[in-house]
Order: structure tokens, then C-alpha cells, then sequence
């Protein structure tokens, strides 16, 4: 019967590959029966689009149903065309981590054309077989290592057309909102831990901003460690209280760069202020030493100290 044009024609064939669909490694002596079914578009063109399902079993007494869907999706089970690439979503039923770790697996993959190198996933998880408990998942996206440019090698999440988070092999971006680190005991790294160089953290903001780098309590706001709009000072504020302890402002000489304490020093401890002279915890009659600062007007002060 002559079908109509607009119809596709699907064939199918029985095959031998030889090979374990996890990867492009062939295990010799290994056989998995496929069913292959070969799909044509509607004007009867030659087409590669192509399904596969794995009938057989892995290393003969591990079942590990197979079913690949995609542009010559049967050169991840070692067949297909030589000289075509192919790009394909692939399910795994009961893929035998070890004997007693069995997962499902669903991943995107892509092989060159000459089959060189890995499988290519873009994105892949896997999901416990086994256990009922287990609702988690091992999530991986890969974006490559950037041959073709910066373009090609990202990992954009967006809402509405807008971009909310960026991974590029240059660094990661966030365009709004607020980052959380959550867990038992949330830690921040910067740095690998390995690289002989220098850990930069930087908060930035426009010229007209200032920049805050808040601690905070049960979300509450404790103490803040901010800059004035274009770099005027640098403070640390008590935000229970409202209160500056320390002002840094800028200047170009030790004479004109100062440092503000809005709150009462104290050096290991405080001194009696009360104590009678001759007394043990009366000050000795001769200070060990003495600061020297400078007032506001400018006029120079000794301040003593006492061993």
C-alpha cells in the first residue's frame, strides 16, 4: 500500500550491538539485543532520527533496560552512521552502579561524528532503583570546555526573559535577589585551597551607593561593616543598637587620615580609678611610656601608660 505523503514511515530491524550503553567503552564478549526503528519525515527524505530499545541483558545476568531517542541515537549503543554525529535523550531502567546500588537514569548526550572522546551529557540524573525512601537525585550539567567561545559554554537560568543566574567558565553571575548558603553549619569558601594567589571578596556598588556587609542573628540585624557613598569612610555600626564603634576616613597623609572610636576603649581589662595612692592597685608614680595624639585643633597630647 502507497501511504500518503504526509505520513511517516517507520521501519524496524533487529540488531546485535556489541558494548554497555553506559558509556561508549565496549565490553568485549558482551552481547545486548535492540530493536531499532528508523523514522523518515513526511516527504519520505532519507531521515537518521532514530529510536532504540535495549531487549538484552549486561554482562548476561544484569538487566539494564535501554531506550534512546534521537538523531542517529544508535551510535550510543555502538552502531549508526559512521560519519554523522548524533545528539539523543537516553533512559536507563536499571543501571547497575554495584550490586547493591541499582539507579534510573535520564540524560542528554551528544558523540562527534568520528565517536572520539566521551559522551557528551549536557545535562543527566539519576534517581534510586531500589529504594522506596529514596526521592533524591544526582544532577549534572556540563557546559563544555569552551572551545567555541564563551557564548557556547553557559548555563543561564531565566524567568520572563530575564536572566536570574549565569555560569560561564569565566565565573558565575546573579543578577538579583540574594544568594543563601543553607545547611548545618553554612560555610562560604573563596578559593580552592590550592592556587598560590591572592583571595579577593568584593562588594560592589554605584558610585552614588553605599556598600553594607551585614552579620545577621535569626535574621536580625546585628553588625554592619559598611562604606560611605564613594568610599567616604569606613565604619563598623552596632545595628542592635543604632550605634558607630569605629569611623575610618580616608586621607592622603597620617595627618589627615583618622580614625573616630564612638565607643569606650579598653585595653585588657580595665584600671581602678579609685584606688588610694600606695595601694597595690594604685598606678606608679612614673608611666612606662606614653601615646602621643593629636586633639582636635591639631595640638599634640601624651597619654600615659602604665606597666
Amino acid at each position: 500500500m502507497v501511504q500518503a505523503p504526509n505520513k511517516r514511515l517507520v521501519t524496524e530491524a533487529s540488531t546485535v550491538f556489541d558494548g554497555r550503553y553506559k558509556d561508549t567503552t565496549k565490553a568485549t564478549g558482551v552481547s545486548n539485543p535492540a530493536v531499532i526503528r528508523t523514522i523518515t519525515d513526511p516527504n519520505r527524505i532519507a531521515s537518521k532520527w532514530r529510536e532504540l530499545v535495549n531487549t538484552g541483558m549486561f554482562q548476561t545476568t544484569k538487566p539494564d533496560p535501554t531506550y534512546f531517542l534521537g538523531w542517529n541515537a544508535d551510535k550510543a549503543a555502538g552502531g549508526g552512521d559512521v560519519a554523522e554525529p548524533a545528539i539523543y535523550m537516553g533512559f536507563e531502567a536499571d543501571y547497575w552502579d554495584t550490586a547493591t546500588n541499582r539507579t534510573m537514569e535520564w540524560y542528554v548526550g551528544v558523540i562527534r561524528a568520528d565517536g572520539s572522546g566521551p559522551q557528551f551529557r549536557p545535562f543527566a540524573f539519576t534517581a534510586a532503583r531500589d529504594s522506596n525512601l529514596d526521592l533524591s537525585a544526582s544532577v549534572l550539567v556540563d557546559i563544555g570546555n569552551n572551545a567555541n567561545g564563551s557564548t557556547r559554554s553557559a548555563f543561564n537560568v531565566a524567568g520572563n526573559g530575564v536572566a536570574f543566574f549565569a555560569v560561564t567558565p569565566s565565573g558565575a553571575t546573579f543578577a538579583s535577589g540574594q544568594v543563601n548558603v543553607l545547611g548545618g553549619t553554612p560555610t562560604f569558601n573563596i578559593g580552592d585551597g590550592t592556587a598560590v594567589a591572592d583571595a579577593q571578596f568584593n562588594l560592589n556598588a554605584k558610585a552614588t551607593a553605599a556598600t553594607s556587609l551585614n552579620f545577621l542573628s535569626a535574621s536580625s540585624g546585628k553588625w554592619r561593616i559598611w562604606t560611605g557613598a564613594g568610599n567616604a569612610f569606613l565604619a563598623t555600626f552596632d545595628l542592635t543598637n543604632n550605634k558607630y564603634h569605629m569611623i575610618h576616613d580616608p586621607g592622603a597623609t597620617p595627618d589627615t587620615a583618622t580614625t573616630r572610636f564612638m565607643a569606650t576603649p579598653q585595653f585588657n581589662g580595665t584600671q581602678p580609678t579609685t584606688a588610694a595612692a600606695g595601694t597595690a592597685v594604685a598606678l606608679p608614680a612614673t608611666p612606662q611610656g606614653y601615646f602621643q595624639i593629636k586633639d582636635a585643633a591639631g595640638v599634640s597630647r601624651k597619654v600615659p601608660y602604665y606597666v
